[in-house]
C-alpha cells in the first residue's frame, strides 16, 4: 500500500492564504494519482508476464480515503503471493484454486489435471514461490510517488492561483 499524507501546517507561510483549500487541493491531487496509478501497475504486470488469466491485471484499485490518504490494492486472493512470495514449508496451497492455472498454462485436461494439480501444489509447498512484486517494486513505488508530488504541487498552485483572485 502507498499512502501519500501531508499535514498542513508542514506548509507554513501558505497554509494561511489556503486554509481549508489544502484539503481540496491534496484530494484532486490523490485522485489524479489515482487514477494514473493504474496503467503504471498494469504495465509493469504486463512487463513482468504475471498474466496467464488477466485477473491480477484488471485487479488493480486505488482509492482516495480522505484528503489526504490514498489506497492502492489488488483485489485478487493470490496477489499477496505475487507480492511477497510464498515462503518454503508454509501449508500447501489447495490443488482446486491451481486447476484453472494447470488447464492453461500446462495444457493438461480432465482427471489427470486434478493430479497435476496437487504435485504443483506439493511443490509450492516444498519449494515455495519467488516474489515477483509490483507494487512493492522500489521503481513502480518511485514513479507513483512522482506522479503524486506533480499533482499535489500543480493542484496546490491551482488553488493558491484562486485564492489570490
Amino acid at each position: 500500500m502507498i499512502t501519500h499524507r501531508i499535514k498542513p501546517g508542514d506548509l507554513g507561510k501558505f497554509h494561511a492564504q489556503l486554509g481549508a483549500r489544502v484539503q481540496v487541493a491534496s484530494k484532486r491531487a490523490l485522485q489524479q494519482t489515482a487514477k494514473a496509478a493504474i496503467p503504471i501497475l498494469q504495465a509493469e504486470t504486463r512487463k513482468k508476464k504475471i498474466n496467464a488469466f488477466g485477473r491480477l491485471l484488471r485487479g488493480w484499485r486505488a482509492k482516495v480515503e480522505r484528503w489526504d490518504s490514498l489506497l492502492i490494492s489488488n483485489t485478487q486472493e493470490y496477489a499477496v503471493y505475487v507480492e511477497a512470495g510464498r515462503r518454503r514449508g508454509a501449508t500447501q496451497p489447495p490443488s482446486d484454486a491451481l486447476l484453472p492455472w494447470v488447464r492453461k498454462v500446462l495444457g493438461v485436461t480432465g482427471k489427470a489435471a486434478q493430479g497435476v494439480a496437487f504435485v504443483v501444489a506439493r511443490a509450492i509447498k516444498r519449494r515455495g514461490i519467488k516474489a515477483r512484486p509490483v507494487l512493492t517494486d522500489p521503481r513502480v513505488t518511485r514513479h507513483i510517488a512522482q506522479v503524486a508530488n506533480f499533482s499535489m504541487i500543480a493542484a496546490l498552485r491551482e488553488e493558491m492561483a484562486r485564492a489570490a483572485r
